[in-house]
């Protein structure tokens, strides 16, 4: 565990937390007949906390995503497969306590990988609180992320492209009747116009906007 700590830039106060964090059911049940001493309960603390952590890390890198798009990277950044392979970049799976049960496969199983990073977050949470599970997460999940990889429509990649970079949606000009309305809209960034969309829908007018701008970077 000591290796584990230092690979991972991590110190801590309670060395039971870690150690419980490492240890899987069939392990606790082996050498105490009690499942309750595994990772199950702080995996289900650290269930929540990360995905807190991912919510405001969303929330204040794309400023600009909607509800929609925010469920989505949540979504995937939570999922079974990105946390183990989270936990197998951390090194976790030679750190886990198998039992026989287990030994053979269990440290390349998705769902086992998976469970312990959770109880790895909830741990530090526990021990040091949301601050030092902020600066792990920073450390050593954010840089695993590829925003880019993930299909949206054209003002979802711009948001991802922009990150970080104010930018808005004005309405330049609406014109025609009210069941059927025109609308001119401008992208603008560090409050500079740079493209237009036209569209009969505020959202769709935006859209092309975006799209007119993503082309316009793609020629330079």
């Amino acid at each position: 565990m000591k290796d584990l700590q230092k690979r991972l830039k991590l110190s801590f106060r309670r060395k039971a937390l870690l150690s419980r964090a490492l240890t899987h059911p069939s392990y606790a049940y082996e050498q105490s007949g009690d499942r309750r001493t595994s990772y199950e309960r702080l995996e289900f603390l650290g269930d929540a906390v990360y995905e807190l952590l991912l919510r405001e890390y969303f929330y204040d890198v794309l400023n600009q995503a909607d509800e929609g798009m925010l469920s989505k990277l949540k979504n995937r950044y939570s999922s079974g497969a990105f946390m183990a392979e989270v936990a197998q970049s951390l090194g976790l799976e030679s750190a886990i306590r198998l039992g026989r049960s287990e030994e053979n496969e269990g440290r390349s199983k998705v769902s086992i990988l998976a469970n312990t990073f959770e109880a790895l977050i909830g741990a530090i949470y526990l021990d040091r609180g949301i601050r030092h599970c902020q600066r792990f997460f920073t450390r050593h999940i954010v840089p695993q992320m590829d925003l880019s990889v993930i299909p949206f429509d054209a003002k979802s990649r711009l948001n991802i492209r922009l990150a970080g970079i104010p930018f808005e949606y004005r309405v330049l000009c609406k014109d025609g009747q009210d069941h059927k309305p025109h609308f001119r809209v401008g992208l603008f960034v560090a409050n500079e116009m740079v493209a237009e969309g036209e569209a009969g829908s505020k959202k769709r007018a935006e859209v092309k906007a975006a799209e007119a701008y993503l082309t316009s970077l793609k020629e330079k």
